[in-house]
């Protein structure tokens, strides 16, 4: 579904301290350092909006691509990993 030109929009919305990689199947993760709740937010709805602006081509049949976006945030220097992709997964619903 992440094909070269909608990668290129998502990578060109990453800065150079920030992190977009790929989690799962088809799942995505962004590690942003010093961004709080509402820059992420605002992240996530950018990144929302540059996957479903451009429809998925596949022999010759174009279709509309929707995400899900879960937003977590931590603040001090011990990270649990693990439950902070539990909260950013809550919050897909």
């Amino acid at each position: 579904m992440f094909g070269p030109a909608r990668s290129k929009r998502l990578l060109g919305r990453v800065r150079r301290e920030e992190l977009l990689a790929r989690y799962g199947g088809e799942e995505f993760a962004a590690v942003l350092p010093e961004t709080d709740i509402t820059g992420a937010r605002t992240f996530a709805e950018q990144v929302r909006r540059l996957v479903c602006d451009l429809p998925f081509e596949y022999e010759g049949d174009t279709f509309a691509v929707t995400v899900s976006v879960g937003v977590a945030t931590v603040e001090g220097e011990d990270v649990d990993v693990s439950a902070m992709i539990k909260i950013a997964d809550d919050n897909l619903y």
